[in-house]
């Protein structure tokens, strides 16, 4: 066999199966997303905004992040930017540079003494701090004055020390003259690492000292300039920095089904227009435990028509869901108590279409997103209720997918007793049904 292809659907997810002995079957589910399952347990998870594995270990060739990463559920610090001097920079307030001992550095003997030399960093990513590392140079005759690192995170951007080193050489017995003048660096070197809140996409930084402005009496400089950025406040899938239409277009999580009201396609009339009623749209819109639930309009089914489809209109909806995570470790135990905060959300996706904009049709399309809706509330209920450990990601990934699988099924029986919303008295009692459902939330 030259290759094997397994295609899912929204639908209908394809599968393959591994059975090698009783009670070990691993399966490769493909839908929307990829999943690799061993004794029902997830061990590979790959979908357009996640990439989860259980493994111990894990190699790869090569691996470029975009987003967060996390390390025991821990965000890390992401590498945004990277100065070492070995090249001429570009943008500082002065970009001179030199070398003392094995050191390149921006500034140095002859280049800084008092003030400050500033740069502006722009188009940072998306964050909520950050981490400045760098190593701040101390040469020649220090008498007692301080070295700096200003940032813009004050009021109105202004400048404000996040750094401050005094350094006296006289103090310094037996001092090693690295470069410069006749004084020993009894300090070459003080690493600088700070962290703190940071959300807007510049940032100047600003590194001086109170010296004299004499550089070939005593000077500083800078090395080793690296800029992080970390979103350690929560946790939380791509979709949540996305407004509500992108979200309905681009999580992984799809559901899809069809209405149809007459076996002939050319029909320009409702024929059965007497049967028009309003249960849903006279609801609607309304919040439920933090779920938005629209309006239904056929302005929403803004996607060309398949003219070769049988149906009258096709419905799209897509569920999905975010969260934040907080820790709390137990008072008679070390054990670690893991709480999710759940957004849960369901909208019609922009994928949806319609040919013939009837009042009733449009009625069973909006059964359709409710039943939608209904699996968004459900899996909030149940993840709210839910106790998770540190497997938290895999767990509430199993609540939402064991959750949508059912709400799938209710939809086909929805299609199939009502007959695409020909059976009026069955589509009056689906109404009647997924009225009161909302109403148990």
């Amino acid at each position: 066999m030259a290759s094997l292809s397994l295609v899912g659907t929204d639908s209908s997810p394809a599968f393959l199966e591994f059975i090698s002995l009783p009670h070990s079957t691993s399966r490769i589910t493909i839908d929307r997303a990829v999943k690799w399952t061993f004794n029902e347990d997830i061990v590979l998870s790959i979908s357009p905004l996640e990439f989860y594995t259980s493994a111990e270990k894990a190699s790869f060739h090569s691996l470029r992040i975009q987003g967060n990463f996390y390390y025991k559920n821990q965000p890390q610090w992401m590498l945004w930017w990277q100065e070492n001097y070995w090249q001429q920079p570009v943008d500082w307030s002065d970009n001179s540079i030199s070398t003392c001992g094995g050191i390149s550095m921006l500034g140095g003997y002859g280049k800084f003494a008092g003030g400050e030399v500033q740069k502006t960093f722009v188009e940072l990513p998306q964050h909520s701090k950050v981490r400045i590392v760098a190593n701040y140079h101390f040469i020649d005759g220090w008498g007692g004055e301080t070295g700096f690192l200003r940032v813009s995170i004050g009021r109105m951007d202004g400048m404000e020390y996040v750094w401050t080193e005094k350094y006296d050489y006289s103090k310094v017995k037996n001092g090693i003259s690295v470069c410069g003048s006749r004084y020993p660096e009894g300090k070459l070197t003080s690493v600088i690492d700070v962290s703190f809140p940071h959300t807007k996409d510049t940032i100047k930084l600003g590194f001086g000292s109170t010296l004299d402005n004499d550089p070939l009496e005593n000077s500083f400089g800078i090395s080793n300039l690296r800029c992080s950025i970390s979103n350690s406040t929560s946790q939380r899938s791509q979709s949540q920095k996305m407004s509500e239409n992108e979200q309905c277009n681009s999580n992984s999580h799809f559901s899809t089904c069809c209405s149809n009201t007459s076996s002939e396609i050319d029909e320009i009339d409702d024929p059965l227009n007497y049967a028009s009623f309003n249960d849903f749209q006279s609801v609607l819109p309304l919040v439920i435990n933090g779920v938005k639930i629209q309006k239904v309009t056929w302005d929403l089914f803004s996607a060309p028509p398949n003219v070769y489809s049988q149906w009258k209109a096709h419905c799209f909806w897509t569920v999905g869901y975010t969260y934040d995570f907080t820790m709390k470790k137990m008072k008679h135990s070390n054990n670690i108590r893991y709480r999710l905060t759940i957004n849960a959300w369901c909208c019609l996706n922009s994928k949806s279409w319609v040919k013939n904009k009837w009042d009733r049709l449009l009625e069973h399309e909006t059964g359709h997103y409710l039943i939608g809706c209904l699996c968004a509330l459900e899996f909030k209920a149940r993840a709210d209720k839910s106790k998770f450990t540190k497997n938290y990601r895999l767990e509430s990934m199993k609540i939402f997918q064991d959750t949508f699988q059912e709400y799938l099924s209710l939809e086909r029986r929805y299609d199939e007793e009502t007959n695409h919303s020909q059976n009026i008295s069955k589509q009056k009692e689906w109404n009647e049904f997924i009225i009161k459902e909302l109403q148990k939330y």
